[in-house]
């Protein structure tokens, strides 16, 4: 992935090699790069440029999108960088769809669509808008689920935690109270 800026790609200076098709116009410092804002490709929303340990020059062009959202080392990248959580937006649902809040960020005919089945659509969509430099494929370690082998995906959750060693004596009461069918069971609690 680059990023188009006007009539210029922007990319790591270690990448350029790799993109024969590139003319290099200009040598921007490390600190000009990350305090670019940008605007999203499918609407208005400002972002700004930041590094990340996980991004390197090895393959692609340095330069990688991020979704705080479905990515722990992308959500681990954003808190590093200050960026407030409550503007992290969840836009697949449990089945692995898009949501009404893809909108924000997607056009609107990807909602309810499966995330592992729109990417192909996407890409046509950057190509027609000449947002697209060069697509390359890039093998990298994904989530599997070990029952089903099906690709898992990550999603931002709210959770809870109980701390039950603050309530163990209670709990061990209310189960002494219990008249388990099978004591056995019972037994295992206390």
């Amino acid at each position: 992935a680059t990023a188009n800026v006007g009539e210029c790609v922007v990319c790591m200076e270690s990448c350029i090699e790799r993109y024969t098709f590139l003319t290099k116009l200009k040598q921007l410092p490390v600190e000009t790069v990350l305090n670019i804002k940008y605007t999203t490709t499918f609407n208005d929303n400002t972002r700004s440029v930041f590094a990340a340990a996980f991004v390197t020059s090895d393959t692609g062009s340095g330069i990688v999108h991020i979704a705080p959202a479905h990515g722990e080392d992308d959500y681990a990248a954003c808190i590093e960088n200050g960026m407030d959580t409550s503007t992290f937006i969840n836009i697949v649902d449990e089945n692995g769809k898009y949501t009404q809040g893809c909108t924000d960020v997607l056009p609107g005919r990807f909602v309810g669509r499966s995330v592992f089945d729109a990417n192909s659509d996407i890409v046509d969509i950057l190509i027609d808008d000449g947002m697209f430099v060069e697509e390359e494929t890039i093998s990298h370690e994904s989530p599997y689920c070990e029952r089903s082998g099906s690709p898992v995906f990550y999603r931002l959750a709210d959770s809870w935690f109980l701390r039950v060693t603050a309530i163990k004596d209670r709990l061990i009461d209310a189960a002494k109270s219990i008249v388990w069918v099978n004591e056995s069971v019972g037994n295992r609690f206390m």
